[in-house]
């Protein structure tokens, strides 16, 4: 019977201790100071769940924090409950006090159609991190038809470009070696009508031929 006892008393304990830590806390009443979040009383680094709500109730965001840092998972929504934003975050960037997120990040407009949504990754440089894209990144118009496509893992050493206009007609296509264009371009009207190809060598336009 002591036995049994002893065992209820530490499941309460164990429970109460659980749900103490899981409890959302209101993000307005923590305490930031040097870019790290603290408990309403200011005492100590932060570690938990949170949320924050619109002027109308719905809730606007909710994440949590690990030793005052942005951690986990983040989710947003806009006034009419529609999901805004989702993400990873692991922390800090390294060297900063900017959130490192990580994994797929998706966008959503106010109409429940995704915005854009690909993979991001840290990569650190000279002890200090930067954000990169990863993998395939997509962006939608409103409506729904698809603007854009950076491949960054099919062409090794390059990325992908693709983009359409917004009733579905590509615009244009060619490569990006990191942040110029290489090799050849080509380009199309609304109608579908391709209009002029482009020739680039090491970031710098060489050839236009007009259609």
């Amino acid at each position: 019977m002591k036995r049994l006892f002893i065992f209820c008393f530490l499941i309460l304990c164990c429970t109460q201790s659980v749900n103490e830590i899981v409890q959302p806390v209101d993000l307005e009443t923590l305490i930031e100071k040097d870019g790290f979040k603290y408990g309403p009383d200011g005492d100590k680094k932060f570690t938990g769940p949170v949320f924050k709500l619109h002027e109308n109730g719905n809730k606007e965001m909710e994440g949590a924090y690990k030793n005052g840092e942005i951690f986990g998972r983040w989710t947003t929504w806009y006034k009419n409950g529609q999901k805004r934003k989702q993400t990873e975050y692991d922390g800090f960037i390294k060297g900063t006090r900017i959130p490192s997120p990580k994994g797929l990040l998706t966008e959503w407009y106010e109409n429940g159609k995704k915005a854009q949504e690909g993979k991001v990754v840290v990569i650190v440089v000279n002890d200090f991190g930067k954000i990169m894209r990863d993998s395939i990144w997509t962006k939608w118009y409103e409506n729904g038809q698809i603007a854009s496509v950076l491949d960054l893992i099919s062409v090794p050493g390059f990325s992908q470009s693709s983009k359409w206009y917004e009733n579905g007609q590509k615009m244009e296509s060619g490569l990006f070696d990191g942040s110029k264009k290489e090799g050849d371009w080509t380009y199309w009207d609304e109608n579908g009508q391709m209009v002029k190809t482009e020739h680039y060598a090491e970031g710098e336009l060489v050839e236009t031929t007009e259609n």
